[in-house]
């Protein structure tokens, strides 16, 4: 038993902070919470302490939406819109990964980044070829950090330039799955149909039913850009929305965990779908500026309870940077306010997309609740937190305006310290 004491703030609701000052979180030996108090809990006396001091704990990060093998490209390309950037940028880096030595000299840069900015728990939408997602499961499950990843599938060739073909494509992920799934409990399997304008009925189809067979869970994308909504609509003429494709194929929420990526230009009728099948939305704020493609319409879907939380996108999105993806959202959801009249999105609701809205796709993560794993950042902010006699509150905001990687100086996973990830390359 370990009991946790310091300034812990968290959000078990979007609406506001929870905040204990000097407070105490004890954890048994799972790793999971058991009491969450102002007061010193019982039995402290012969418990193991462990001492912040002055310093915020906060949730770790959950990123719901990257491209891994993209992670080169990191900052490149944004003159482009999203299917002209594809064929610039995200298909030609797929070369890169024919050396061994360098795919992971690129996965160590990317894991020892998703631990530097207190990203705990991502959902990766992986590469097309088997031995790069065969390394990067490998070198997730040695890295200590949660993980959903996927073998991304694009057997669909009209205007691509992708090589793989359907059964290939299939065998691949049918040898990861056997492989992969179940040897860690905190890296699993998700099946990646890369976006319906990639995939062949077949392949649709071939994703849902292994979804169900397996138990395991599902991403995509969804309404991203306005031309890939055409190149849909133009193709599956008997769906009347691009939600309505990933229906016809039983793969869109419901008996299926699933996760939408951008789900900017839905309609009316795909709002209410992705609500009435439980689907969650990655909201990806950086990608889907740095390729013009619009704003999501956040604030309607958390009106509406659908479950949001928050993306990098990389490499459309430029940084991992949790607090960079936060104040973009915060940002996009004022122009909205601006344009539109709806409310913009607030500081406690952005830290809730990063924490517990993203982490409840992995279970109880994201909160200090009971029954949670204690996953935690310590942050330290000592150097402003004693200008100004600044409450907890107004600490946690300029943290995620103001502040980086650097403060954040310690990460714990089930209660234990997570040290950096170290890779022999």
């Amino acid at each position: 038993m370990k009991v946790f004491k310091g300034n812990m703030i968290y959000t078990k609701e979007p609406k506001r902070f929870e905040i204990l000052e000097q407070g105490y979180v004890t954890v048994d030996d799972t790793g999971r919470i058991v009491s969450v108090s102002k007061e010193a809990p019982e039995g402290i006396e012969t418990a193991h302490v462990v001492d912040f001091e002055n310093h915020m704990v906060i949730p770790g990060f959950t990123d719901l939406h990257l491209h891994p093998n993209q992670y080169p490209n990191d900052g490149l390309g944004y003159n482009y819109e999203l299917m002209e950037w594809i064929e610039n940028y995200a298909t030609p880096v797929n070369g890169l990964y024919k050396n061994e030595q360098i795919t992971r000299r690129i996965f160590s840069a990317l894991i020892e980044d998703l631990w530097r900015y207190g990203i705990l728990h991502s959902v990766q939408f992986g590469a097309l070829d088997l031995r790069t997602n065969d390394i990067l499961f490998e070198m997730m499950i040695d890295s200590g950090l949660y993980c959903y990843l996927g073998k991304n599938h694009t057997d669909y060739k009209k205007d691509r330039h992708e090589v793989e073909t359907t059964q290939e494509s299939m065998r691949c992920a049918q040898y990861l799955i056997d492989k992969w799934e179940g040897k860690s409990p905190r890296v699993h399997y998700i099946m990646t149909p890369s976006f319906a304008p990639g995939c062949t009925e077949e392949m649709m189809k071939w994703c849902g039913e292994m979804s169900r067979k397996y138990k395991l869970p599902l991403q995509s994308h969804l309404d991203e850009n306005k031309k890939e909504v055409g190149m849909v609509l133009d193709r599956f003429t008997d769906c009347k929305n691009y939600a309505q494709v990933y229906q016809k194929y039983h793969m869109f929420g419901n008996d299926i965990k699933t996760v939408m990526a951008h789900c900017v230009y839905t309609t009316e009728d795909e709002i209410q779908a992705l609500r009435y099948a439980g689907v969650y939305v990655a909201h990806c704020p950086h990608s889907n500026c740095n390729l013009g493609s619009g704003i999501m319409p956040l604030r309607r879907y958390l009106d509406m309870g659908i479950k949001v939380g928050l993306g990098s996108d990389i490499s459309a999105g430029h940084t991992l940077n949790m607090m960079d993806n936060m104040r973009s959202a915060m940002e996009m959801s004022k122009v909205l306010y601006v344009e539109e009249g709806e409310m913009p999105l607030s500081t406690s609701e952005a830290f809730y997309l990063a924490t517990k809205g993203g982490g409840s796709f992995f279970g109880e993560v994201g909160s200090f609740e009971r029954g949670y794993l204690f996953n935690a950042l310590v942050v330290e902010d000592d150097a402003v937190a004693s200008i100004g006699g600044h409450t907890l509150e107004e600490r946690i905001e300029r943290f995620i305006y103001n502040g980086d990687d650097r403060q954040i100086k310690q990460r714990f996973v089930e209660g234990k310290e997570l040290k950096k990830p170290v890779f022999e390359i």
